[in-house]
């Protein structure tokens, strides 16, 4: 009986002092890690600091690498830039002889039939070069007194030359254009040869009987609102009214006009040469 007692005191003193031991190991182990941790902190936030103290040279150095690249790269070869090629003599639209007559009188531009006086032209390209210079749409030379002269209306050309072919030289002042339409565009739809007869709401002069260019009659028109014009041209055999304008009092009944190509004696056309006449010119 007393040996089992001691044999339990024994066991219990031994268990305490096992427990106390490692108790005491812990709270060392503690006390020194404690410091570890702390050390690694401050440690971290040294390093931030250095990075904020170093990131402008290091921003700058990204940059200056950056650049470095930039300069290395082949750099690309530059497009040539288009010129545009100065049309010549050779690229107009020319023919021998000068229009018959419609039934009207032909309008000489500006009331002259001499806008270079005779001797001084001494070939047609010089009769071109005056109109290209002027603006003026078309251009007529006379090989007998070397003289020029242009048509108030070039679309008096749309008919042909032929007349006196031999002391007579005419054409177009533009390239690109043909005399057999006038000198004009007529692929782009905003000009058309021809005018709607018995349109509803009828046609006003909105320029009285006061002779002019197709272009300036475009001018008028837009300086005044209108969107759809008309030209009575000088193959009309009214000679009161040729080179005059018109302009249809309700353009929306035109319904679509797209032209009557045998009416050479009139012409409609948008004022702004961006609408096209099958919509009516909106």
């Amino acid at each position: 009986m007393i040996l089992i007692i001691l044999i339990v005191c024994f066991i219990s003193i031994g268990v305490g002092a096992f427990l106390y031991l490692r108790r005491k190991k812990s709270a060392a182990a503690a006390s020194v890690a404690a410091p570890k941790k702390t050390s690694e902190i401050e440690l971290l936030r040294q390093q931030i600091s250095d990075m904020k103290e170093n990131d402008q040279s290091t921003l700058e150095a990204m940059r200056a690498l950056r650049e470095s690249i930039e300069k290395s790269k082949p750099k690309p070869k530059a497009e040539p830039v288009p010129v545009k090629k100065e049309a010549t003599y050779a690229d107009i639209d020319t023919t021998k002889g000068h229009p018959r007559g419609y039934g009207s009188h032909h309008v000489p531009y500006g009331g002259t039939w001499h806008t270079v006086a005779p001797g001084k032209a001494q070939t047609p390209e010089a009769c071109w070069e005056h109109a290209k210079r002027n603006k003026l749409s078309n251009w007529g030379w006379r090989s007998h007194d070397k003289s020029c002269w242009s048509y108030m209306d070039s679309y008096l050309w749309s008919g042909g030359g032929g007349v006196s072919p031999h002391n007579h030289i005419g054409g177009c002042t533009e390239p690109g254009v043909k005399l057999e339409d006038g000198c004009l565009d007529l692929n782009n739809g905003d000009v058309v040869v021809g005018h709607k007869g018995g349109l509803a709401g009828g046609y006003n002069n909105f320029a009285g009987q006061e002779k002019m260019t197709f272009k300036k009659c475009r001018y008028l028109a837009a300086k005044k609102g209108i969107r759809v014009f008309g030209y009575r041209t000088n193959r009309q055999p009214d000679s009161n009214w040729t080179n005059t304008c018109f302009a249809p009092n309700n353009p929306d009944n035109l319904g679509g006009f797209i032209g009557s190509a045998t009416d050479h004696a009139h012409m409609m056309a948008c004022t702004n040469k961006d609408k096209k006449m099958r919509d009516d010119c909106r």
